[in-house]
């Protein structure tokens, strides 16, 4: 794993199959990855024709959502829930948002809350969904 970048404090998650997990950011995923038969081609990873730094839905079933960016975890794994709940179906969504995901994007604190940056966790409130 010599190419893999702050996978250390995501080795400790633990795994549930028929939970949708959503990675704010592509370190996180790194462990992910091992756990979800991808291990042998870890060293691949940042190469052409390897494995991307991110979670990417054609490159594996257990990728439920492309992480690249930060701060968008919240919205992706609402917008899951929503769609489970219409479905009808019972699996748990899990968002899992970066160490540094606060103070961006959609979670960045504002003076009021009524901008955009905090409407992932409004929205999330207000769907009423677990």
């Amino acid at each position: 794993m010599e190419e893999c970048t702050h996978p250390d404090p995501y080795l400790g998650v633990w795994y549930v199959w028929y939970v949708q997990i959503i990675w704010d950011v592509g370190h996180q995923a790194y462990p992910h990855k091992i756990l979800t038969g991808r291990r042998e081609n870890m060293k691949t990873l940042r190469q052409t024709g390897g494995l991307t730094p991110f979670t990417k839905r054609a490159e594996s079933e257990y990728d439920p959502f492309g992480a690249g960016h930060s701060s968008t975890s919240i919205s992706a794994g609402l917008g899951m829930a929503v769609g489970r709940d219409i479905k009808g179906n019972k699996n748990n969504v899990i968002a899992v948002i970066g160490d540094g995901a606060v103070t961006g994007g959609m979670y960045a604190p504002s003076r009021a809350l009524s901008r955009p940056r905090f409407r992932a966790l409004k929205n999330g409130r207000a769907a009423r969904t677990e």
